[in-house]
């Protein structure tokens, strides 16, 4: 146990040298105390997402972007305040310039901006490598701002107020909050669809052209079904890299009725859960972590039965491991997937391959040295499973 602190221990930060300072006489142990700092951190982390989505509505990363020289807070100003869209909205506003710099101060300070000197003596702001994913003019896969705007709807925040109900009688947070399933709400609410939608476009297009620079397993494949595949922005990467393959994307009737012309890409409607259509491999990507183990075994199962013998699945998905650079993002979607599904769940490898191996594919392999969060799993349909393989379905 820790002793409480003395006259001579350390406990703060010092203003002028961030060194620790002494406290006299505490009540509170040092780790009481630091963690009661990291606490606070903790309860007030829900403000970066909040102060972004100000910055993204207020175009200040575009105006950076495009700026000649990094602008200053008064030249950044000026642009919102003669951007259209500011004058259709707040036709009658008067700009805070005193606002907008402290906007500024705590995006420099996330280094979502950065501080430049410029030869005139002022200081202006330019990107960072997280700003620059938040950019509205890059490629509409490259832009992570739909993916905040999902967080940010109404649904879903609604569904984390009800995240200990779950834990007390089980069920679906976000069906709790909502009155529907996450992934059934589209059906009958077109905007929230359409938001949904483009945050998967931007969650996966830009993932999915990290692992083609990566992952050569789709060399040899004629036919390959993009189960799950939205709007068919990952089926179609695929296929601009590898020509020869036959793309199907296949989702919902909701989602495919959106879904854009794509050259060399079928749009195929269906449940996945009921079937899915025949080729000589099929690849999930972002799919299997939003579902319990039970639904999963079903989509396995129906992917089994599409699959030649010797046909080759492609997972992309997260591979759960608590030490890794990825921890706290792994983590972090593994209590999205608590919040927003029934039973999804991020997975270890030992539970991927459980999972696998039970529905008979074999041959299975990791690949996750990716320049991305995600991983690469591979398995085949088998007749004959490895020995260790055999071993663990024993198990079972």
């Amino acid at each position: 146990m820790t002793s409480p602190l003395s006259i001579h221990d350390p406990l703060f930060f010092d203003d002028d040298d961030q060194s620790i300072g002494e406290v006299r006489n505490s009540q509170f142990t040092e780790d009481e105390i630091l963690g009661r700092m990291e606490c606070l951190g903790m309860i007030h982390a829900f403000v970066t997402p909040f102060v972004l989505n100000a910055a993204i509505k207020l175009r200040v990363f575009d105006i950076v972007a495009h700026a000649a020289i990094p602008p200053t807070a008064e030249e950044i100003m000026a642009k919102i305040s003669s951007s259209s869209s500011f004058a259709a909205t707040a036709p009658a506003a008067t700009p805070q310039l005193g606002v907008l710099r402290r906007i500024l101060r705590f995006l420099s300070q996330r280094k979502v901006l950065r501080h430049v000197s410029r030869d005139d003596g002022h200081v202006g702001y330019a990107l960072t490598g997280i700003s620059t994913w938040l950019v509205r003019s890059r490629a509409r896969s490259d832009y992570l701002a739909p993916l905040l705007a999902m967080e940010m709807h109404a649904r879903c925040q609604a569904s984390w107020q009800r995240l200990h109900e779950v834990v007390l009688d089980g069920g679906d947070a976000f069906d709790r909050a909502n009155g529907n399933y996450f992934w059934d709400t589209g059906r009958h609410d077109a905007q929230f669809n359409r938001v949904v939608n483009d945050a998967m476009i931007a969650f996966s297009t830009a993932t999915m052209s990290l692992v083609l620079e990566s992952y050569r397993g789709f060399a040899g494949i004629r036919r390959l079904v993009d189960v799950g595949g939205g709007m068919g922005h990952s089926v179609a990467k695929i296929v601009e890299a590898y020509p020869q393959i036959q793309g199907v994307n296949y989702d919902l009737s909701h989602v495919i009725t959106t879904a854009p012309k794509i050259q060399g890409v079928e749009h195929v409607s269906g449940d996945m859960f009921e079937s899915v259509p025949a080729a000589d491999a099929i690849f999930i990507k972002s799919v299997l972590h939003n579902w319990d183990d039970e639904h999963c075994v079903k989509l396995l199962n129906n992917c089994y039965r599409a699959l030649p013998q010797d046909g080759k699945l492609i997972i992309v998905d997260i591979i759960y491991k608590s030490s890794d650079t990825f921890a706290a993002l792994e983590a972090n979607l593994d209590m999205i997937m608590l919040a927003y599904t029934t039973g999804g769940q991020e997975r270890t490898p030992n539970e991927w391959e459980e999972l696998l191996i039970s529905c008979g594919f074999g041959g299975i392999t990791f690949h996750t040295n990716m320049p991305t969060k995600e991983g690469v799993i591979e398995a085949y349909k088998m007749v004959e499973l490895r020995d260790d393989e055999q071993e663990r379905i024993s198990r079972l």
